[in-house]
């Protein structure tokens, strides 16, 4: 018998991957913009990036930005941090890039 199916069945599996995303998933994060406190977050799929354990992104109710967070290895995660911010064509400190490590390697 294969390894997947010692685990269940393709259902029981994918539902088990969601309970773990839900359970990972911080019940809030602090927007890089303003600070305040973004509680509407979702769970972004991560399959491919060896490292980072959790990509969640919310958007900010007072100054309407959109807030990523990031877990996983400090040293993949603020390679990814870095990379989006290059993407997009911001600074490492508009990202707030090593405030956001510290804060979810913390918790």
């Amino acid at each position: 018998m294969g390894q997947a199916k010692k685990r269940g069945s393709r259902e029981e599996r994918v539902a088990q991957a969601k309970q773990l995303i839900h359970e990972l998933t911080p019940k809030e994060i602090k927007c890089n913009e303003c600070g305040a406190l973004t509680f509407d977050i979702k769970a972004l799929d991560i399959k491919r990036l060896p490292g980072v354990t959790g990509v969640y992104v919310g958007k900010c109710n007072y100054c309407n930005s959109q807030t990523t967070a990031m877990t996983g290895e400090p040293q993949n995660v603020f390679n990814m941090m870095n990379m989006m911010a290059k993407g997009m064509g911001l600074s490492e400190e508009s990202l707030r890039i090593q405030k956001n490590i510290r804060q979810l390697s913390n918790k």
